[in-house]
């Protein structure tokens, strides 16, 4: 595909985004103002201009429909060789699970649920009451109290505690190359390699 066709439709701070040398780049922007889409044609175009093999490509996301999504927009871009694309917590599995496997040893077991944990250490029984001791153990410990909606995915280490929550605007991504630097009104970030 035309890498100026890629980036024509883009506003300045999406362009500069999809056209900025540096790597590794973190794309920092509020929800619904074009991550997705900057990731996808900063890919794409790359690929174009020969910078990236599409194939040696990591773009990692939040959620599995956020990767999945970015997959399917880089099909309809034309990439063929499909970069690797997805969750932070599944790459991070995948890696361990190649690791272990490359020194011949087993994988750790993967906790499906807390209260496996949690029933042992509150001396819960079977029943309604140790399934009330280990919620309320569960909830202490992730900090939230019970009832109370879950916070947002934003990390808790990107906020001074008892700092306002950014709301959503209709900003452009702020590109920054090399640094994690977060703008006034980011509401998440995305990285690609």
């Amino acid at each position: 595909m035309d890498p100026d066709v890629l980036i024509a439709d883009l506003d300045g701070s999406q362009r500069r985004a999809v056209t900025e040398p540096a790597q590794p780049l973190a794309i920092l922007a509020p929800a619904g103002s074009g991550k997705t889409r900057v990731l996808t044609r900063r890919i794409a175009w790359q690929s174009a201009t020969e910078a990236i093999e599409p194939a040696h490509t990591l773009a990692l996301t939040f959620t599995r429909k956020a990767a999945g999504e970015l997959r399917s927009r880089l099909r309809r871009l034309g990439i063929r060789d499909d970069p690797t694309a997805g969750t932070f917590h599944a790459v991070a599995l995948a890696q361990l699970r190649a690791l272990h496997e490359h020194r011949g040893s087993h994988m750790p077991e993967l906790l499906d649920r807390k209260a496996r944990v949690l029933a042992p250490l509150v001396g819960a029984k079977r029943g309604a009451d140790g399934q009330i001791a280990i919620l309320e153990v569960a909830v202490r410990s992730s900090g939230r109290r019970r009832g109370s909606p879950a916070p947002p995915p934003t990390p808790r280490s990107r906020r001074a505690p008892g700092a306002p929550r950014s709301s959503p605007s209709n900003e452009s991504p702020t590109c920054t190359a090399g640094t994690r630097r977060r703008s006034a009104s980011a509401g998440s970030s995305t990285s690609t390699t």
